[in-house]
C-alpha cells in the first residue's frame, strides 16, 4: 500500500476514535507506511481525557489457601534492556482545544513528577518450581471470569489469571488488573487449580481502598459446574440478567480475594513500568533456553517479582 506524504499527514492528524481507524493505523504501521516518529500512541484510546485517565480502575489478587507453591530465587540481568520512561502524554489530535490538551498533560505530569527511576541493573525474581512438594500448584494460571454492567447492559467474560507470588505461608497469590471502574464490575469468578469443577463468585466490598488491599474477603456463593449446588449452576447467566442468586454452602477452604483501586497512568508507574522491563528480559531468557513462544512450556516457566514484605496469609 502506497501512500503519499499528504495523505500520511492527513491520517496522524485526524485520528478518529473509531476501532477501524484504529486497526488502520497499526496496519498501516506495521507495513511501514507511517514514519518511526508519527505522532501515533495507540497504548490509549483515541478518546483520551483526564476524566479516563484518573478514574480508578480495580485490581484484585486471589489467594488459594490449602494449597502451596515453591519459589526459587533468580537474579536476571536487565544490562541489555534499557529502562521504560515514565509515561509522557503526546498525543495531539485536531479536535482537541488547548483546555483539553493542558488538563491532561497536567495530570500525567502530577502522576510522573514523583516517578522513581528505574536505575536496577538486575531483576531480582522468583521462579515456579513444579512438582517440589504434594501440595504444589503446577501451572502458574488458573480460570478466572468477570460480570460487567454498563447500564442495563450485562456481559460475562472468561480468561486466566497468572500467579504474582506467595503468602507468608507459601500459599499462591493470582493477580489481575483489570482495567474496570468499580461501579462497572458486578462480580468476579475463579476456579482453583486443583479443583476445576467448583467456581467461586465474589462480590465488590462497599469500599476499595486507593493503592492499599483491603483484607482477604471470601466468596458470596459457590456453584458446581457440573451438577449444580443449591440452584446455582449458572451463576454468571444470572448476574449478568440481575436475577436473585441464592446463597449457598462455602468450602472452608474456598479461595479468597481482596481489591485495591489504581488509575491507568498510576498502575503503569508504579508497577508496570519496572514489570514491562523486566518481563522483556526473562522473555530473552525463556528464548535462550530454547523455549518455543506459545508452548505450555513456555507459560510454565513462570517467573514473580522478589517480594520485599511476605504477603499475608488468607
Amino acid at each position: 500500500m502506497l501512500i503519499d506524504s499528504t495523505s500520511r499527514k492527513r491520517i496522524q492528524m485526524n485520528a478518529a476514535p473509531s476501532l477501524g481507524t484504529c486497526c488502520l493505523l497499526s496496519v498501516l504501521s506495521a507495513c511501514g507506511g507511517l514514519p518511526h516518529d508519527a505522532k501515533v500512541d495507540l497504548t490509549y484510546p483515541q478518546w483520551i481525557n483526564v476524566e479516563y485517565l484518573s478514574a480508578m480502575r480495580v485490581v484484585v489478587q486471589i489467594c488459594v489457601p490449602d494449597r502451596t507453591v515453591s519459589l526459587a530465587p533468580l537474579d536476571l540481568d536487565l544490562a541489555r534492556v534499557p529502562p521504560i520512561p515514565p509515561r509522557r502524554e503526546r498525543i495531539l489530535y485536531v479536535q482537541d482545544t488547548k483546555e483539553m490538551l493542558a488538563a491532561r498533560s497536567a495530570y500525567v505530569s502530577k502522576i510522573t513528577a514523583n516517578s522513581i527511576p528505574d536505575t536496577r541493573d538486575v531483576a531480582h525474581l522468583m521462579q515456579l518450581m513444579r512438582n517440589e512438594r504434594e501440595m504444589d500448584i503446577t501451572k502458574p494460571y488458573a480460570p478466572y471470569g468477570d460480570v460487567k454492567h454498563l447500564g442495563d447492559i450485562g456481559r460475562a467474560g472468561s480468561q486466566v489469571v497468572y500467579l504474582r507470588g506467595r503468602t507468608s505461608d507459601e500459599q499462591p497469590v493470582y493477580e489481575e488488573s483489570t482495567n474496570t471502574r468499580p461501579e462497572y464490575l458486578t462480580a468476579i469468578s475463579f476456579r482453583a487449580p486443583h479443583r476445576n469443577e467448583t467456581q467461586y463468585w465474589y462480590k465488590l466490598p462497599d469500599h476499595i481502598p486507593h493503592k492499599e488491599f483491603t483484607e482477604w474477603l471470601p466468596p458470596f456463593t459457590q456453584e458446581d459446574r457440573t451438577s449444580g449446588t443449591n440452584g446455582n449452576r449458572d451463576v454468571g447467566y444470572r448476574l449478568v440478567y440481575r436475577k436473585k442468586v441464592d446463597s449457598s454452602h462455602i468450602d472452608s477452604f474456598a479461595p479468597k480475594i481482596r481489591f485495591k483501586l489504581l488509575s491507568i497512568v498510576e498502575n503503569f508507574e508504579y508497577e508496570g513500568r519496572f514489570w514491562d522491563r523486566t518481563q522483556k528480559a526473562i522473555n530473552a531468557y525463556k528464548q535462550f533456553q530454547n523455549l518455543q513462544s506459545g508452548s505450555e512450556e513456555w507459560a510454565s516457566f513462570h517467573f514473580v517479582p522478589a517480594e520485599k514484605i511476605a504477603l499475608p496469609p488468607c
